[in-house]
């Protein structure tokens, strides 16, 4: 877009100014404006980043990686993770180069930074969407302070923009960077696939498929035999739980998962698995048939809006004029990575964090859409009001989610977002050298500030995500040890969850994790100390997270001490 703009132009009707004004840049460059919008980026991502405290999957990634082979980690560990190894890796060689676990969301940052840069200097946006995209929710605050695995996205995603786009096209390099993409995560990897397969479908539009045979071959290879990594390392092991039902499998055992990845087994001298407590189930994990119906038809539908609005009709709205927009252009198949990932992602799993990788692929569609429009002769894009409207709810959904980034990032500096480092601080002054229980995967996010395993009833300092090893209900045997405290994650679902987009399935205020406070107090002991912290979603909050520390009030009849 131009910085200048003419009298004569203002003098056209509003929408040829809205246009001009609008209009997208033809080449690439980063000047003095684009340096300021990434100094305050930077800035205000690490204003965000000195306030965050790490939650339980991040403490669980690194604490794997801290404690693993490298071996152990990818053929072993990730089957019960869901997750590829390209992060798993990452994390090991951090570990192995003696960063201390504080540094990890800088190091994340600085990938995002490297993200933002890149759409900067590349993207064809107008300034006014290139200049207040970076500082929306996921690009700023999600995939940006929080370290996982999407931290990585953004920037991968980006250079496959911009690969898409070239004149002179580099299928091997696409194939490179579409493959570590798809290392990543499982939605990572759908879009990734997607994306290729156009790829490969606009070079045969354009006859550079024939001019380009021998290296589109290699680059099918290459992606191939990376989405293969992905695979190996990432299939479920037979035994394998699921994160909100840990006492049911994700899947049947089959004959050959089982001799790749044998099943994790109890110790011969351990009493047989109790059984569930219901709450573990939650509302969110109903079995009836009602549920099923509901479930199956609001779960798309809220993974595609989740990451747009709060509001159903801005989501929807948004949705439409997309489509509408990309089909006026001829772009409508760039549409499909974000619809192929949103299908298959809720046949198997996908989360409020996850979604965001949906946003970005679309955001991705309209970054090609327009690149490849200005290497080609203008083309029809319909009635005079199509363009404005977009413009206009586009805009509306960017500045809802620079609201969510300021609600996150602000209340983040107000509350702690996790009670993991508190927690592990009070153990370490209340309970040396003492026998402590862990109970919940929440448990785990005080883990790698310590340097040895804080709970005694644990094998690992991260969670094993197998039935046969569910910790919840290994609480007779842990009482048998006669524990000095015991810490119970207790969870308080939030109103910003993925279930609640469409129907309220999960409501704000359920609890998980009570009941094993209960039993515990049941069983002689008083509840001492309670930390909590606040994961920050959008314009409100995911879940609540209070450690509930426990202690000893008697030795319990029957259950002789342990040494």
């Amino acid at each position: 877009m131009s910085a200048l703009v003419d009298q004569s132009e203002l003098a056209q009707t509003p929408v040829t100014t809205i246009r001009r004004l609008l209009s997208t840049r033809r080449h690439g460059g980063f000047d003095r404006y684009d340096m300021v919008i990434l100094l305050l980026y930077a800035a205000i991502l690490a204003f965000a980043i000195h306030h965050y405290l790490p939650f339980s999957d991040e403490g669980q990634g690194w604490v794997m990686a801290r404690d693993c082979s490298l071996g152990e980690l990818l053929f072993r560990r990730l089957h019960y993770e869901g997750h590829p190894g390209l992060w798993a890796t990452f994390l090991w060689c951090l570990c192995r180069l003696n960063v201390p676990f504080q540094a990890m969301n800088w190091i994340g940052g600085s990938i995002a930074v490297a993200g933002i840069y890149v759409f900067l200097r590349f993207s064809p946006f107008p300034r006014i969407f290139r200049y207040l995209l970076p500082f929306t929710y996921f690009l700023q605050y999600q995939y940006a302070a929080v370290a996982r695995p999407y931290v990585a996205f953004p920037l991968l995603l980006f250079t496959l923009c911009i690969l898409f786009t070239l004149d002179r096209p580099r299928p091997r390099l696409f194939a490179v960077v579409a493959g570590i993409m798809a290392n990543l995560s499982l939605h990572a990897a759908i879009i990734a696939g997607v994306f290729f397969l156009l790829f490969l479908f606009d070079l045969s539009r354009t006859q550079n498929l024939r001019k380009h045979r021998r290296s589109t071959s290699i680059a099918i290879a290459i992606f191939a035999a990376l989405l293969l990594c992905a695979g190996v390392v990432s299939f479920p092991a037979p035994d394998a739980a699921t994160a909100f039902r840990p006492d049911h499998r994700i899947s049947k055992p089959h004959a050959l998962t089982t001799k790749l990845v044998p099943e994790e087994r109890l110790p011969a001298s351990a009493p047989p698995l109790d059984p569930s407590f219901k709450e573990s189930q939650g509302k969110a994990n109903n079995d009836s048939k009602r549920f099923a119906i509901l479930f199956q038809s609001a779960y798309t539908l809220s993974a595609l809006f989740y990451p747009i609005a709060q509001f159903n009709a801005i989501a929807g709205l948004f949705v439409v004029c997309l489509a509408r927009w990309l089909w006026r252009r001829g772009c409508l198949r760039l549409l499909l990575p974000s619809i192929a990932a949103v299908i298959i992602s809720t046949r198997v799993f996908v989360f409020d964090h996850h979604t965001g990788q949906f946003a970005l692929a679309m955001l991705a569609a309209m970054w090609i859409c327009l690149a490849s429009e200005t290497n080609r002769a203008r083309i029809r894009i319909g009635p005079q009001w199509n363009e404005p409207v977009f413009v206009a709810v586009c805009t509306i959904v960017v500045f809802l989610q620079i609201g969510w980034t300021y609600h996150c990032i602000s209340e983040g500096a107000r509350s702690p977002t996790d009670p993991g480092k508190a927690t592990e601080a009070y153990l370490l002054k209340t309970f040396p050298n003492k026998r402590v229980a862990g109970f919940t995967f929440e448990s785990v996010s005080a883990q790698p500030y310590s340097s040895k395993n804080l709970f005694a009833n644990q094998a690992t300092p991260y969670r094993i995500w197998s039935v046969n090893l569910n910790m919840e209900q290994r609480r007779t045997e842990a009482l048998r040890g006669n524990p000095d405290a015991v810490v119970v994650g207790v969870v308080t679902v939030g109103d910003q969850i993925i279930f609640d987009q469409i129907f309220d399935i999960d409501p704000a205020g359920t609890q998980v994790g009570k009941e094993m406070v209960r039993f515990w107090q049941q069983h002689g002991y008083v509840s001492t100390q309670r930390i909590c912290g606040t994961q920050f979603r959008r314009m409100g909050t995911s879940y609540s997270i209070c450690e509930v520390i426990l202690k000893r009030a008697a030795a319990e009849p029957g259950f002789p001490r342990a040494n």
